[in-house]
C-alpha cells in the first residue's frame, strides 16, 4: 500500500481517537476543578489559569490560517478521484471487458481501480514513493541508473531528447536537458549550406539492455545521425557519443552545434576551465572571451587550445550540485552562457566532422552528474576527480516497453493538468477517450 493511501486510511481513526482524548482531558480537569474550588479561588490562581486560557486562544488564532492552509492542501491531495474519473471507470470497464490493465497519473491514482475494474499501476508522489514502471509508461522513457544518477530519454516529450538527474533527498531532481531545438546539424551539399534543427530529422530510439546505451537515430535524404548514451557499470560518468553517416557523396563541410540547458531551479553561477576560467562566473570572464548582451546575458567563449584538461566543469553552491564534461574529443568550439542574473543557463558546444578521412566519423565526451548530499566529499575542487572514481555498482536499466509486456498495460489514463500534449502524436498511442479532466490512450503495439 502506498505511504499516502496508508495516511488516508489512518486519518477518520486518528481524528476519532484525538477527539475522544480531548474529551477525556476536559472531563478529568472539569473533575479536578469541582474537587478543589478552594483552591482555584486565590487570585492568583485565576489570573494563571485567565493567561493559560488567553495563551492557548493566541496560539490558536495565530496558527489559524496555517492549519487551515494545510487542511485545505491535504484535502486537495486527498481528493484524488472525483466524477469526471469515475466517468472514466465505468467507460474502461463497459468498453474493454477483456483482461488487460492501466496505468495513470497520480490523479486519478488508485481509485481508477475500483471504478474500472482493472489492475492499475498508479504514479504516486516522488517524495513518498517512485513507481518506476508507471513514471516510465505514462512518459515513454528509458532510463539507466546509478544509485546517485539518472540519465532518461524519451520516446515522444516534444522537443526534449533526454534528461540528466542527480538524487537529492533520496528524490530524483533533473539538472539538465537536451532539445532537438537547441541542436543543430550543419553541412553543405552541392554548394548549398545547411543548418538543421535536429527536431526536424526523423528520429528512432534504440535501447539496449545487454550493452546499457540508448541509440537516438537521426536522418533525412542526405544524411545519418547517431547519438549514443552509454554507461558502464565501475563508473559514474555516461559516455556520449556522436556519429554521422553522409548518404550522398558531395556532403562536406559538416558539424554539429550542441546545446545543454540547465535547469533553472538549481543555481549553477561558478565555472571552471582549467588556465581560462578558474571556478568564476562567466560575467567575471576575461572581457576578450566575453560577449555580452545589455544586463540581459553573457556568456564566455572557449577553443579547443583552451582545454589544456579536456574538462570543463560547473558547481552550485546553493543546492552543492555538481556537473561537468570531459572530452574524449575536443570541441573546436564552446561557449558557457548566463542570465541577467548571473545563473548559467546553458553550455554549448561545436564539433567538426571530418569526412575526408572516414565515412561515419565520431565524436565522443563524458559527462557526470552529482550533488553533496550523496557524496559529502563532493566541493567544486574534487568535482574532475569523479570522472575516476571507481564504484562497484551495477547499471539499472529500465525500458517503458518492457513493463507495457510483462504488466500487460493497455491503456494509459492521463490527467489533462500533466499531459505532455506530444504524446498525441506518437505512434504508439491512439486516443480513445476524453472528458474535461481525464484523457485515456490505447496502447498500439
Amino acid at each position: 500500500m502506498p505511504f499516502s493511501w496508508f495516511v488516508y486510511y489512518m486519518t477518520t481513526p486518528l481524528a476519532i481517537f484525538a477527539a475522544v482524548s480531548v474529551v477525556f482531558i476536559i472531563e478529568k480537569i472539569g473533575g479536578f476543578y469541582f474537587k478543589n474550588k478552594h483552591f482555584f479561588k486565590r487570585n492568583w490562581i485565576r489570573i494563571l489559569s485567565v493567561l493559560l486560557i488567553l495563551l492557548v486562544a493566541t496560539v490558536v488564532i495565530y496558527r489559524s490560517n496555517t492549519v487551515y492552509g494545510k487542511i485545505m492542501e491535504a484535502s486537495v491531495f486527498y481528493s484524488t478521484t472525483d466524477v469526471k474519473a469515475l466517468d472514466v471507470g465505468v467507460w474502461i470497464k463497459n468498453n474493454y471487458p477483456e483482461n488487460i490493465n492501466v496505468t495513470c497519473t497520480e490523479i486519478p491514482g488508485f481509485w481508477l481501480q475500483v471504478f474500472s475494474g482493472k489492475d492499475v499501476i498508479a504514479q504516486t508522489d516522488l517524495a513518498v514513493q517512485r513507481m518506476e514502471a508507471a513514471e516510465a509508461v505514462l512518459t515513454l522513457s528509458y532510463e539507466l541508473e546509478h544509485s546517485q544518477t539518472l540519465v532518461k530519454a524519451y520516446q515522444a516529450k516534444g522537443d526534449i531528447l533526454d534528461e540528466k538527474y542527480v538524487s537529492l533527498d533520496e528524490v530524483w531532481s533533473k539538472v539538465t536537458f537536451s532539445s532537438g531545438s537547441g541542436d543543430f546539424l550543419l553541412y553543405t551539399l552541392n554548394g548549398v549550406d545547411y543548418k538543421i534543427p535536429i527536431a526536424q530529422l526523423s528520429k528512432e530510439i534504440h535501447f539496449e539492455n545487454n550493452t546499457d546505451s540508448i541509440t537516438f537515430i537521426f536522418g533525412n535524404d542526405d544524411v545519418v545521425l547517431n547519438k549514443t548514451i552509454s554507461s558502464q557499470d565501475d563508473s559514474y560518468a555516461f559516455d556520449v557519443s556522436w556519429s554521422m553517416t553522409p548518404l550522398k557523396k558531395d556532403v562536406c563541410n559538416a558539424s554539429l552545434y550542441l546545446t545543454t540547458n540547465f535547469d533553472l531551479k538549481y543555481h549553477f553561477e561558478k565555472a571552471d576551465i582549467p588556465g581560462l576560467m578558474d571556478w568564476i562566473n562567466p560575467w567575471d570572464a576575461p572581457e576578450q572571451i566575453r560577449t555580452t548582451e545589455d544586463n540581459l546575458w553573457t556568456s564566455a567563449a572557449f577553443a579547443s587550445p583552451h582545454l589544456k584538461n579536456r574538462y570543463l566543469g560547473l558547481y552550485d553552491e546553493t543546492y552543492d550540485v555538481g556537473f561537468a564534461f570531459r572530452f574524449i574529443d575536443l570541441p573546436v568550439w564552446g561557449n558557457i552562457g548566463a542570465l541577467g542574473n548571473r545563473q548559467i543557463d546553458a553550455v554549448r558546444l561545436v564539433y567538426n566532422f571530418d569526412l575526408g578521412e572516414e565515412q561515419s566519423p565520431t565524436i565522443t565526451y563524458q559527462t557526470i552528474t552529482l550533488s553533496k548530499n550523496s557524496y559529502s566529499e563532493l566541493k567544486p575542487e574534487t568535482l574532475k576527480e569523479f570522472f575516476d572514481y571507481q564504484s562497484n555498482e551495477v547499471t539499472i536499466t529500465r525500458d517503458f516497453y518492457d513493463y507495457i509486456i510483462e504488466n500487460n498495460i493497455g491503456l494509459i489514463v492521463y490527467d489533462r493538468n500533466q499531459l505532455d500534449t506530444q504524446m498525441i502524436h506518437s505512434d504508439m498511442l491512439q486516443l480513445i477517450y476524453s472528458n474535461d479532466r481525464y484523457v485515456v490512450f490505447k496502447i498500439i503495439m
